[in-house]
């Protein structure tokens, strides 16, 4: 086989010479087409460049201006145009510059309007927790204004000659056994009452109407005695006060040691003979066995609040309110899965069901009705009133209580059960 190798040599020769002119061309037709020439061109001609591109730009518009009237009038419409650009961004800066001044103006307006609003609704506030203060006053001065001179009326109405000192009998008559031997206060025939139930049944009472905030007034007139003169606001006499006090400090005492063994306060035999003869022994015969838990846990509470107005919250039916109490009312959408709410509806069903067996006669359970309902509608915010024949769900709704366990404990010593 024959090469021209002088052949092949002139055409490689000739192909190695003429890629570079290509490529060069190639380069400089992608560099016009994409505009990269004029950036090269200004790049290497630098500042000195540039400067003459600005004095021929400004010569050749002296021309148009001078002599050439289409030049003069595109030089004016360029003027004109930069004025227009330089008018219009002037507006839009203006009006940028009005919408933030109406914006911070409706702020303080704004501002300004909740203000007074606030201040408003705390003038609204204050006079109306003033009114009712008042009203409270007067509706209270009233009562007691027509009660005093009722009893005054059937005090001098009597012939004479008038009774000397007004003397009080005593409501039950004194029975033939000794008191139970634990110390306490010295008490007369009618300051304490001698019968255990009877007596029991007036703590209750004074607990309940303490709860519920009731009218002591028409409570007193309606139990047919006469309120005491230290303390208007209870029917219970100072004696009857000292000794609820020991009781309630005996039972607190009690619950407190429980969690031990009951050998450490099983022997406390001063606690638990008053607290067995006192509260165990009469609520058997008031109440049912179910019942009495709630007694001791409701006289237990007696020693925080001593029945003032100002120590209300720490009733037992106020200890018992569930948290975040005014967000569970609202729910009343849920009906029985609200157990929050179904719980405390057993805990003030508790209470309207003692109303109704610890109440003497329809007076004292009319007074402590209107109460309840008073309360409910106007510091518990619940529109459906509790009924006084309500089942009895105990103190802890189906399981055992600590007042359950101890009242056990002190009947089991004392050989009551098996």
């Amino acid at each position: 086989m024959y090469f021209d190798w002088s052949s092949i040599f002139h055409s490689w020769f000739a192909a190695f010479v003429s890629l570079p002119f290509t490529v060069f061309t190639i380069i400089i037709f992608l560099c016009r087409i994409t505009g990269l020439e004029k950036k090269i061109l200004e790049r290497w001609e630098g500042k000195e460049g540039k400067r003459r591109r600005e004095n021929e730009k400004i010569a050749a518009e002296r021309e148009a201006q001078a002599g050439n009237p289409r030049g003069r009038r595109d030089g004016e419409e360029m003027v004109e145009r930069v004025r227009r650009d330089a008018k219009k961004s002037m507006e839009d800066k203006m009006k940028g510059l009005e919408w933030e001044f109406d914006q911070k103006l409706i702020e303080v307006r704004e501002k300004e309007f909740w203000d007074r609003h606030k201040e408003g609704l705390e003038w609204g506030m204050e006079e109306g927790r003033r009114r009712g203060v008042e009203e409270e006053a007067e509706r209270r001065e009233k009562y007691k204004k027509e009660f005093l001179e009722k009893y005054e009326q059937k005090m001098f109405d009597s012939p004479p000659p008038y009774p000397e000192p007004l003397y009080r009998e005593p409501l039950y008559p004194e029975p033939s056994y000794p008191r139970p031997p634990y110390p306490g206060p010295a008490r007369s025939d009618f300051t304490v009452e001698s019968v255990p139930e009877t007596q029991l049944r007036r703590y209750i009472l004074e607990l309940l109407a303490f709860t519920f905030d009731a009218d002591f007034l028409l409570l007193n007139e309606a139990l047919g005695q006469t309120p005491s003169p230290m303390n208007s606001n209870s029917i219970l006499t100072e004696v009857e006060h000292a000794e609820l006090l020991r009781l309630s400090t005996f039972v607190q005492d009690l619950g407190t040691d429980l969690p031990r063994l009951p050998s450490t306060w099983i022997s406390q035999s001063e606690g638990v003979a008053a607290v067995k003869t006192a509260i165990l022994n009469p609520s058997t015969k008031l109440v049912s066995r179910k019942q009495t838990p709630w007694m001791l846990a409701i006289i237990s509470t007696y020693a925080a609040h001593r029945c003032q107005p100002e120590r209300r919250a720490l009733s037992y039916l106020e200890q018992n309110k569930p948290l975040m109490y005014n967000l569970f009312r609202r729910m009343t959408f849920l009906g029985l899965f609200n157990s929050p709410m179904c719980l405390f509806g057993a805990k003030l069903c508790e209470h309207t069901c003692m109303i109704r067996k610890m109440a003497p006669n329809d007076r004292v359970r009319d007074v402590l009705k209107r109460a309840v309902e008073d309360y409910q509608r106007e510091v518990l915010k619940i529109k459906d009133t509790a009924r006084t024949d309500c089942w009895f769900m105990g103190p802890s709704w189906g399981t055992t209580s600590n007042w359950e366990l101890m009242e056990y404990d002190v009947r089991v010593r004392d050989g009551e059960y098996d």
